[in-house]
């Protein structure tokens, strides 16, 4: 096994996709990525590569990883794994630390991360490593089913001038995925608007990949606007399952939508280390 860790702008992005989906093999939640969407992570989320830490085991093989994103003086786990053949190994608490090494000599001022509630193991791992739980971030879904009729008042609208009102209406301060900075980047966004488009009084914003859809973002300043919103996308989207992912837990819109019909999932823990 490689002592020294070498960066993952070394790979190119076939091998960085391939690397990164053998980390992920046998995850609590199935994960995989396409060339295209490594990169648009990679973009998006500002991940800094070249301080991004990748082990080979002997064989020359990917053993694990870790992907960094810096904002500033803040940083981002952004993809965290070690190779199933590996596992076990201790090889993960030695990633950690090489992150923090790496995360220190940046001046960053501190790192955050998810996981997913159900992953004791890697949370155990972020825990010895000193980072600690800051708050939840919840998951809700929606099934296909037959919806009312799309919601007056509210129509499609460019979604990056969207964000421009989101100060004015959102109240939770949103996950790294969900900063403006990311969502700005992102690829295929739409756009709902409740009232003037210019001045709304609420607004969605949604991608949408085959028959799965995300909503990225939902300002809204009340729990009804946020109802609205979330009917209105049902009805234009009937043969989507809907999905809203990292929504913080002192957020009104996850009770909004769990009273609209929507199922809540076990969501992720956001932790954070502060970097001495």
């Amino acid at each position: 096994m490689d002592r020294v860790w070498r960066p993952l702008s070394t790979l190119d992005w076939p091998d960085l996709t391939e690397a990164f989906n053998l980390v992920y093999q046998g995850y609590v939640v199935p994960l995989a990525l396409t060339v295209a969407l490594m990169r648009q992570h990679v973009e998006a989320y500002d991940i800094d590569l070249a301080h991004s830490p990748l082990w080979l085991d002997g064989d020359g093989a990917v053993a694990a990883l870790a992907l960094l994103a810096v904002r500033g003086d803040r940083g981002w786990v952004g993809g965290f794994g070690v190779a199933p053949r590996h596992r076990g190994s201790g090889l993960g608490h030695r990633v950690a630390s090489a992150v923090q090494e790496i995360a220190s000599g940046l001046r960053l001022r501190a790192v955050q991360l998810e996981v997913l509630a159900p992953n004791a193991a890697a949370i155990r791992t972020y825990e010895r490593a000193g980072f600690r739980r800051r708050r939840d971030l919840q998951i809700a879904r929606r099934t296909p089913a037959p919806a009312a009729a799309p919601s007056t008042g509210i129509a499609a609208a460019d979604p990056r001038a969207l964000l421009a009102h989101g100060p004015r209406l959102q109240r939770a301060v949103p996950c790294w995925q969900r900063e403006p900075s990311s969502l700005r980047a992102l690829k295929g966004l739409h756009g709902r608007a409740l009232g003037q488009p210019d001045l709304p009084d609420g607004y969605l914003l949604y991608r949408v990949r085959d028959r799965d859809l995300r909503v990225v973002d939902i300002a809204a300043p009340d729990p009804s606007a946020a109802r609205a919103l979330a009917a209105d996308l049902a009805a234009e989207q009937p043969r989507c399952t809907l999905m809203l992912v990292n929504e913080p837990e002192d957020s009104m819109v996850v009770p909004a939508l769990r009273a609209a019909g929507w199922d809540e999932v076990p969501g992720q823990h956001e932790m954070v280390w502060d970097v001495p």
